[in-house]
């Protein structure tokens, strides 16, 4: 905001979320501390002033204390959290400690099979707690290339021929028959473990390529292949995929298709940088692919993320109910029949939303889909408020997006402190939004501001009646 990069209302409208957040998270402390926070939350947030260093002190203390609280809170019985809100608030903070989510699963898995493991939810917390506290570690990793370009000054000091490269790899235990690189760089990177390290450094050589690529005719091309020192295998080299799907293309047939000329074509090659780009270029894509489809003429910044929203929540119904339908269908019992004989998804869907009330969590396997079942019956209970909810969390997502995208474009934030986060959140939500886009544009070539309406439409009288059933929201 110092900077002119963001607004008051865009800062506003961060901040109210936070307030809301705040009052529903234990981890943030008792009623009073709850209320000294959301109090500067909604004062005057200048940088550096009064209400600014009261947030700055509460960050503070939230990061010694968040972890404790939680546990002390799962600790009180009947009182408790939801298992949902205690599961996303943890998870959440151990990857904003800057864990990877491959490391964070394996360590949790362990915890909960393994006989050396956590024997109760507290014990888990009081785990992370542990993990959180540990220092950083500083990791080794080798990064083969197939082309390095010398500077004007030779190569980079971290270089190490591809003979040098070799002995290190033999040095480290690692197989080399399978080690193909012309020369490689050596990084050091601190970082909480060695998967994170990994996508560290592969930040670091994207933008290497970017300054190699405007400061000579030649290119930097790594191998995608790496190694970490400690680590006796080879690790593939690749940015993290963030889970944007389009399905729709894959089943409309459209994968291949020729056509360019429409707005959705043009939005979906710029979605595609959601996935595997650089951060900094990814939320730029991205929200322009959104903007470009659902914005109209008098728009107030970011009405385009409330619509997405709008496509998220109507669309969350049946894809939460088609896929309960299969886990329903293979544990066996009296549906599975039912289901097996079902002519679409949308027929399924129907099936397990008719007989939700008479179905019981506790036979399915897998906690998750318990938890499914869950949401599903407070929706059937109460539609209008639950899908509001979730059109709530999806508009804040998206949101998020839209403000790192101007934080990058117009204030040259490449390293903005919630980027990795925003794109983790908002990218699996954006594809499932562009899904229902393309699928209205391919098969009845309905366009995404239409669309949009009628998803507001079908929000707006959800449970009323009046309204679409919600297995036909859109």
């Amino acid at each position: 905001m110092r900077a002119g990069v963001l607004s008051n209302d865009a800062l506003g409208d961060l901040t109210n979320y936070a307030v809301a957040l705040a009052g529903k998270d234990p981890g943030v402390g008792s009623a009073e501390r709850k209320r000294v926070l959301q109090r500067a939350l909604k004062g005057n947030m200048a940088a550096e002033g009064a209400d600014f260093s009261v947030v700055e002190a509460a960050f503070n203390d939230l990061e010694v204390n968040y972890l404790s609280r939680w546990q002390a809170a799962v600790a009180e019985g009947a009182a408790r959290p939801q298992p949902e809100r205690t599961a996303r608030a943890i998870a959440s903070h151990l990857l904003d400690a800057g864990f990877s989510a491959t490391h964070l699963h394996k360590w949790c898995t362990f915890n909960l099979k393994s006989d050396r493991g956590a024997r109760s939810l507290s014990d888990l917390i009081s785990a992370a707690e542990k993990l959180v506290k540990r220092p950083l570690k500083t990791y080794k990793i080798l990064v083969g290339f197939h082309n390095v370009p010398k500077s004007r000054h030779g190569f980079p000091e971290n270089w190490l021929s591809a003979d040098a490269a070799s002995r290190w790899l033999r040095n480290n235990q690692v197989d080399v028959s399978g080690a193909r690189q012309n020369g490689a760089l050596l990084f050091q990177v601190v970082a909480p473990d060695e998967l994170a390290a990994l996508q560290l450094a592969v930040d670091h050589v994207e933008h290497l390529i970017s300054r190699v690529t405007l400061g000579t005719d030649s290119e930097l091309r790594p191998t995608r292949q790496a190694w970490v020192q400690g680590v006796d295998r080879t690790l593939p080299f690749k940015p993290e995929h963030r889970h944007v799907e389009v399905h729709a293309l894959h089943r409309e047939g459209q994968l291949y298709s020729a056509q360019t000329n429409s707005i959705v074509d043009a939005a979906m090659e710029l979605m595609g940088s959601l996935n595997s780009s650089p951060a900094s270029s990814a939320v730029g894509a991205g929200w322009a692919a959104i903007e470009a489809l659902l914005s109209g003429p008098g728009d107030q910044d970011p009405a385009a993320a409330d619509r997405m929203a709008d496509l998220v929540a109507c669309s969350f119904v049946r894809a939460e109910l088609t896929y309960l339908s299969y886990r329903i269908e293979a544990q066996g019992g009296e549906l599975s029949s039912t289901l097996a004989s079902a002519e679409s998804n949308r027929d399924r869907a129907a099936i397990v939303y008719t007989g939700i009330g008479g179905m019981d969590d506790s036979h399915f396997a897998d906690d998750s889909d318990g938890a499914a079942l869950g949401r599903m019956r407070a929706i059937h209970a109460d539609p209008f408020a639950r899908l509001g909810d979730v059109q709530v969390h999806a508009a804040a997502s998206f949101r998020r997006l839209y403000r790192n995208r101007n934080l990058v474009l117009h204030g040259g934030k490449t390293d903005a402190v919630g980027l990795s986060a925003c794109l983790r959140t908002a990218g699996p939500l954006a594809g499932a939004g562009m899904d229902r886009i393309a699928h209205a544009w391919f098969v009845q070539k309905m366009r995404p501001m239409e669309l949009a309406a009628r998803a507001r439409v079908s929000l707006g009288t959800a449970g009323s009646g009046q309204g679409s059933s919600l297995l036909d929201m859109l």
